[in-house]
């Protein structure tokens, strides 16, 4: 009933409304009831794998909003949906692996926390817990494909950010500007700094003030 309406507030109601302000409103309604659910049933390691999903996939779109409401400190969307995926994993063990020793791992949530380091940037941290997971796991096929295509995006990726630095560096605004909104942009990987700048600067240099702006309320939004 909880992960029902929980859902059902933070996805299906929420996509009815037009302004971000009310989208957000109910998106925080279902991931309060989800809460309220928690603190009803705290053993329930479904309800946090919810609440952890709903952090990560729904509240990415709500990052500066969410860290705002439900952040502690310097805490974004994604590590707080870490945090939720590692308490059911340990409820999981607690309440199903003890019990039932033949029971599934559950190796999604175990992803899930790998994939959480991949959506803030952390590449150093995301490869060393994809070889600690594999090493421990070897049966884990959906893992070794998350991890090759991992590697891929992070190297296509970080050759985009390198050749959209070396264009503002020759002055050329207009292909920073094309290769940000044509590859960076949808990627969910954090931008290195002197990535922001080209990109900001590139925008502010040929004039596209309204894209400048978007693009400054989504860095901070990030960060």
């Amino acid at each position: 009933v909880w992960e029902f309406n929980a859902w059902n507030r933070a996805y299906n109601v929420s996509v009815k409304f037009h302004e971000r302000a009310d989208r957000w409103k109910w998106v925080k309604s279902g991931i309060l009831l989800n809460m309220e659910g928690i603190r009803r049933m705290p053993y329930n390691w479904k309800l946090y794998k919810h609440l952890a999903f709903m952090f990560m996939h729904k509240c990415a779109d709500y990052q500066k909003e969410t860290k705002e409401e439900f952040g502690r400190g310097e805490d974004d969307n994604f590590t707080l949906a870490r945090r939720c995926y590692k308490k059911a994993i340990r409820l999981y063990k607690e309440k199903v692996l003890k019990r039932n020793p033949d029971a599934s791992l559950n190796l999604y949530m175990h992803r899930a926390v790998i994939h959480t380091y991949e959506k803030q940037g952390d590449f150093r941290k995301a490869l060393e817990l994809y070889d600690a997971h594999l090493e421990k796991y070897p049966f884990d096929t959906v893992a070794r494909q998350n991890r090759d295509r991992f590697l891929r995006e992070k190297e296509q990726y970080q050759e985009l950010v390198k050749q959209a630095v070396q264009a503002f560096k020759k002055k050329d605004y207009e292909r920073v500007i094309e290769i940000y909104e044509d590859t960076i942009k949808g990627k969910p990987y954090l931008m290195p700094v002197e990535c922001i700048e080209a990109v900001l600067n590139s925008y502010r240099r040929t004039e596209h003030f309204e894209s400048g702006i978007r693009f400054i309320h989504r860095v901070m939004g990030m960060k």
